[in-house]
């Protein structure tokens, strides 16, 4: 009897990541230089997205994702301005019952890292973020309710859950 290779885990390096936020506060998310191709997608979305991938033949087996040295563009129209983010670690752990995406990502002297966890095939998700020594002023643009904040130049560590 003759049995199949099957993919457990998939290490990528160099990867590309571009990232859209409307005006209105969608997020569009892609894989290389062009057009973001998951247009109008919340964070409940794109879990949805990546969970139903996993789903599919040839995928079902995997279990780790991994993706180094990842750089991420976002395109941020609300805030009219275009955040680039190296050093980026990427990691979709693809349980049985769970699905769990980390990402961290070096940001103009700072850092940020972030986690997204959910039960398959479930649109609720848990998030917790840490950002290390992040202008204020950068971190005001992602909310009107810190806009007030804008003027200020200082860097602030935090965590958020």
């Amino acid at each position: 009897m003759r049995t199949s290779p099957q993919l457990r885990a998939l290490q990528v390096s160099g990867a590309t990541i571009v990232a859209r936020r409307d005006k209105d506060g969608a997020i569009d998310l892609g894989f290389d230089m062009g057009t973001p191709d998951t247009a109008n997608r919340d964070l409940p979305d794109i879990i949805e997205t990546i969970d139903a991938a996993l789903l599919t033949d040839g995928l079902a087996t995997l279990e780790q994702v991994v993706i180094k040295e990842a750089l991420l563009f976002f395109r941020d129209e609300r805030a009219n301005r275009i955040w680039r983010a190296d050093g980026g670690l990427l990691t979709i752990e693809n349980g049985a019952q769970r699905l769990e995406l980390r990402a961290s990502f070096d940001l103009e002297g700072g850092r940020i890292e972030s986690s997204i966890a959910s039960q398959k095939g479930s649109r609720a998700a848990q998030f917790s973020a840490r950002m290390n020594n992040v202008q204020i002023s950068d971190l005001a643009t992602q909310s009107d309710l810190l806009g007030w904040l804008k003027p200020v130049d200082v860097a602030l560590s935090f965590s958020v859950r």
